[in-house]
């Protein structure tokens, strides 16, 4: 049995063409299923928390990065009940990291019932990130991003970017991991167990979401005349070149800051000190 939980608000139109599209295909391949539209956090935390808690079925994320991270965040048991995507956000960064390009990837690999290891990043307090947390600029992004505007899709948060860097100042941390200390006035600090961030900005290249590590990229203030080249080597997934930047590969980290910074975890915004641990192969996602 797959329980497929869908966000009506993720991307609107796309969510239930997608939605259409996925139950045709369960059909047609005579699987049993049922669909939870879920409107709020705690629709998700209640649904998700109660079917990971008995039997064996599997549950379905339908919709963008930000509802994988409500589902993750609201399992119980990993180990019976395997994860399938099937990416209907703006972003969905996540889904891309795993190869899951559209509805029709992720049907083939749900079907496939092929649930294989994979990792997540734990923080502070318990809080689960599927993708890639972190703060600095992402997280001036992300306010202006809520706030709305007529502008949609991908070119609202390149928009959001011009207008946050108008205002940005860095955020002074201390990293300390593996007994070494490291001064930083970061732009922007990010931990990826998935590669990318903001609809493709591919902030952790290098990461992968199966090897038990953080992927760890802090890039320190680079002044506003650096901004454009900066802005390109994230899209091509250069931003390890740029002489700002320091990459590191770990299982777990801490960011000391002289105030508990505002994080952005998959697109949700959370306050919390940034520490973090890989969860190594715990959770089963088809993929």
């Amino acid at each position: 049995m797959f329980h497929i939980v869908y966000n009506p608000q993720a991307a609107k139109k796309k969510s239930g063409k997608t939605l259409e599209y996925v139950k045709k295909a369960l059909d047609k391949a005579g699987k049993e299923y049922e669909v939870h539209p879920m409107m709020q956090k705690g629709d998700v935390k209640e649904t998700v928390g109660r079917l990971t808690s008995e039997g064996s079925d599997s549950i379905i994320a339908l919709g963008g990065d930000g509802s994988l991270n409500a589902v993750l965040n609201a399992y119980v048991d990993f180990e019976n009940h395997p994860l399938g995507i099937v990416p209907a956000g703006t972003g969905n960064d996540f889904a891309a990291a795993v190869g899951i390009t559209d509805a029709k990837t992720a049907v083939r690999a749900i079907l496939q019932g092929d649930a294989k290891a994979t990792d997540f990043i734990e923080l502070a307090g318990g809080v689960r990130c599927m993708n890639v947390c972190g703060t600095g600029i992402d997280v001036e992004v992300l306010h202006r991003y809520n706030e709305g505007g007529w502008i949609k899709g991908k070119l609202r948060y390149v928009s959001s970017l011009i207008d946050a860097l108008r205002t940005f100042q860095p955020v002074r941390m201390r990293c300390v991991t593996q007994g070494r200390e490291s001064e930083h006035s970061a732009f922007i600090a990010a931990i990826g167990n998935g590669k990318r961030i903001g609809g493709g900005m591919k902030m952790c290249p290098k990461a992968r979401v199966d090897d038990g590590l953080l992927d760890v990229v802090v890039v320190d203030y680079i002044g506003k005349k650096k901004i454009l080249p900066a802005f390109i080597a994230f899209m091509s997934g250069k931003v390890m070149r740029l002489p700002e930047a320091h990459c590191m590969r770990v299982a777990e980290i801490e960011f000391e800051t002289p105030d508990t910074p505002v994080l952005d975890v998959d697109g949700e915004l959370y306050t919390l000190p940034l520490s973090a641990k890989a969860v190594h192969g715990r959770l089963k996602m088809y993929r």
